[in-house]
């Protein structure tokens, strides 16, 4: 999308906004180059009283279109009302519109502007790309009609640009077919994505894999021809900053493995590497940042699919950290990932705190629709701070108990722990104490996205179907401010 700085363009379709004294936000210069349309618009608003949470359409001549969006007291974030303005966009097939903006500094509109326009480019996203003729036409050309200078638009739409660009890559990996998008491959993006954002990328073939005793990870990924893969990045402010490491799980495609799932819905697993979309987005918005800690990104991959060599259950694997786990339903296959990549995270790198996001349980969506992600963690000033960053960027996220109770569900028989808890009861937390495990006394939080990742349609800022790319502005504004 191309977006521009211009009073001069001649496009025919307009947006602006309406304040609660019912005026329209738009310059006196706007007003004068599109006389029709502001009459139009001005006299039916001045009549008429405008519903709240809507946007208005007014015609007209020669096939103008002005979209009004009312600002009230109840009115969504300027996030949300941009992404509203990008799906009514997208529903119309309008490739080119101007964004009417007055001529001070000072209003609302101006003031949001960054808001607005991330709000308005991640509401027009449509995954099309394996559509030969998509339902829709997107953006192209966004004129911010404005007769402020180029320069004072210029650094919030680079970081509109940013936010939005890097939620895109995790929603088009989220959205790729898993035939598209095995370990491998994305393998491969992950290191193009380093080399262009000038960060450090690193990873572990099978044969490392096997060498180091990653053996969880590679346990899920034994039933598949694609070999299991370790993708790292990194990122580095200097050497005694601190170290914050993100840890992703990647299971390109999830069958269950001899656990199998029902057939119902499992093209649907093609999206249970969203959490290692998470942290590859986030890093492209670290590298273009570039806060003032380092920042390690260990992303777990693999294929999770029955066969004669898959992991059966009741095998007992030993871990990167030298306990063994009884793996009692392969399905659970996730925390197996996140274990081995976090205790060789912790080994390798000595980090101050440690995220992981996966979508981790069915169970989390049972506990909390579609709205939370759920969290877990040992360190509550920790969690705090995503917690805030969360409720900012509308990702909000809630806090789920680690206790005993839950310590002994996952305590193992014949092994040191188990990957299952008691069938049925809190399986999210169980999942999170399983990792807790590994992860020993590093402060550190766990989010589960399996409500939030995928298939939220009733939500402002997320697409009405598909990934949503939750976790990658997370995941990065928490690198900027953490205060550890």
């Amino acid at each position: 999308m191309q977006i521009q700085v211009n009073t001069n363009n001649q496009v025919k379709h307009h947006i602006a906004f309406l304040n609660e004294e019912k005026q329209l936000l738009v310059s006196q210069k706007w007003q004068e180059d599109n006389p029709y349309l502001f009459t139009c618009a001005a006299s039916y608003i001045k009549l008429t009283p405008l519903p709240d949470d809507t946007i208005h359409t007014f015609h007209g001549n020669e096939g103008q279109t002005l979209y009004v969006i009312s600002l009230t007291k109840t009115s969504p974030s300027f996030l949300a009302l941009g992404s509203r303005i990008g799906k009514l966009l997208l529903k119309e097939s309008i490739t080119d519109v101007s964004l009417c903006l007055p001529a001070t500094t000072d209003n609302v509109i101006v003031v949001n502007i960054e808001a607005i326009i991330e709000g308005i480019l991640l509401g027009n996203y449509y995954y099309d790309t394996f559509q030969s003729k998509p339902k829709y036409k997107k953006i192209e050309s966004l004129f911010l009609y404005s007769e402020l200078t180029t320069e004072h638009f210029t650094e919030p739409l680079k970081q509109a640009q940013i936010h939005a660009n890097a939620v895109y890559l995790a929603r088009n990996l989220g959205n790729t077919p898993a035939n598209l998008l095995t370990p491998s491959l994305f393998h491969k993006q992950a290191k193009e994505i380093a080399k262009n954002q000038q960060l450090n990328f690193f990873s572990l073939s099978l044969d490392q894999i096997k060498k180091e005793g990653l053996n969880l990870l590679h346990a899920v990924g034994k039933g598949s021809v694609e070999d299991p893969v370790v993708v790292g990045l990194r990122y580095s402010y200097k050497k005694d900053a601190p170290t914050l490491l993100l840890v992703g799980k990647g299971v390109t495609f999830d069958s269950g493995g001899i656990s199998l799932k029902p057939a119902a819905k499992m093209h649907e697993m093609k999206t249970d590497m969203c959490g290692a979309a998470a942290v590859l987005g986030a890093m492209q918005i670290i590298s273009e940042k570039k806060p003032k800690i380092n920042i390690i990104a260990l992303i777990g991959l693999a294929e999770n699919l029955p066969s004669g060599s898959a992991t059966k259950p009741g095998d007992v694997v030993t871990s990167y950290d030298g306990k063994t786990v009884e793996i009692l339903n392969t399905d659970a296959e996730g925390r197996l990932i996140l274990a081995d990549c976090i205790s060789y995270g912790i080994a390798t790198f000595q980090p101050d705190a440690i995220i992981d996001i996966a979508t981790l349980t069915g169970a989390c969506i049972i506990a909390l629709g579609k709205e939370h992600t759920g969290a877990m963690t040992n360190d509550q000033h920790l969690y705090e701070q995503l917690e805030k960053i969360g409720t900012n960027l509308e990702e909000p996220i809630w806090q789920l108990p680690l206790s005993k109770r839950y310590r002994d569900a996952v305590k193992g028989t014949v092994g040191d722990l188990k990957n299952m808890g008691t069938p049925a009861e809190g399986s999210s937390i169980c999942g999170a104490t399983f990792l807790e495990a590994f992860v020993k006394d590093t402060p550190w939080v766990h989010l589960d996205i399996a409500g939030t990742s995928a298939e939220v349609p009733d939500k402002d800022i997320y697409p009405s179907n598909g990934a949503t790319g939750v976790g990658v502005k997370m995941l990065a504004q928490f690198a900027q401010s953490w205060n550890k």
